[in-house]
């Protein structure tokens, strides 16, 4: 059962960090993605692998592959929206672990406590029904019939809390672990670009001195401003992203947690009927 729970999970994880990839508007159009996703014979996938580990265009390299635009940036202003993007992905890093951690307790308490606190209210109910057995009487009759029924239905609700949590949270779970995964690898990408604009402030300085050319100087620029272009064009997806996935996330977590108890409470309505 482990197992089997385990291996869902990690194909939710994949399908997951597939979708994200396949909507950035750069990854999506890689050789090396397409190939990754779409080959299917077992020897041109592995040729095609070895290409990819080859390739020249990685790390640094990268940015020969680019094209921005041509109007300069102002890097100061670069530097704070940077900083504000850092400062916003540290404080979702956080807010994200913390969520991480109260849906998985949720779930744990949904398959373990809730679960069995519901049966023992059905054993009770049962135990009531037993009391109203040992001396029968035909005036009880409908009492003892609907604690019957009532037991029945609260062992029922006990399973469907188990249900639930697979239902609705492991979802929830899935998508909030592949965010800590995606976040803790920004400030990697923000330090790419930190360095570069500390290559620039170092070379700033040295123009100053009279000991880097003008000429110089400006493809120092030029190649720092391909970086920026690149570091903000990450930062509007990555916003972007995040509003459309937590509101995917939160809309299909709530529908679901919503139905639940909306059919949690039919249920226990119409038991009330039984006894009146």
């Amino acid at each position: 059962r482990y197992e089997e729970d385990f291996i869902e999970h990690r194909k939710s994880i994949l399908q997951i960090w597939v979708n994200k990839v396949c909507r950035h508007p750069v990854l999506s159009k890689s050789d090396v993605w397409i190939h990754f996703v779409t080959c299917t014979d077992e020897k041109k996938w592995k040729n095609g692998k070895r290409k990819a580990e080859k390739d020249e265009y990685v790390g640094g390299n990268f940015l020969y592959s680019i094209s921005v635009p041509s109007q300069p940036l102002d890097s100061s202003d670069v530097e704070q929206r940077v900083d504000t993007f850092t400062r916003s992905m540290r404080s979702f890093e956080e807010s994200v672990h913390f969520m991480y951690n109260r849906v998985s307790e949720t779930h744990k308490r949904l398959a373990g406590p809730y679960k069995t606190n519901w049966h023992k209210m059905g054993e009770a109910c049962t135990g009531l029904c037993r009391s109203f057995d040992v001396n029968p009487s035909s005036k009880n009759e409908k009492v003892t019939s609907a604690l019957k029924e009532t037991a029945k239905a609260l062992h029922w609700i006990g399973d469907e809390h188990e249900k639930l949590a697979k239902k609705s949270l492991d979802p929830l779970l899935d998508a909030l672990y592949s965010y800590k995964g995606l976040l803790a690898c920004i400030p990697d990408i923000v330090n790419v670009h930190r360095s570069a604009i500390s290559k620039l402030r170092e070379n700033e300085k040295l123009a100053i001195e009279g000991r880097v050319s003008s000429v110089d100087m400006e493809k120092v620029k030029e190649k720092v401003d391909s970086i920026s272009y690149m570091m903000l064009a990450e930062i509007a997806f990555q916003n972007r992203e995040l509003g459309e996935d937590f509101k995917n996330m939160m809309a299909t977590y709530l529908e679901t947690q919503g139905e639940f108890y909306m059919n949690i409470g039919s249920q226990l309505n119409s038991l009330a009927q039984k006894f009146k």
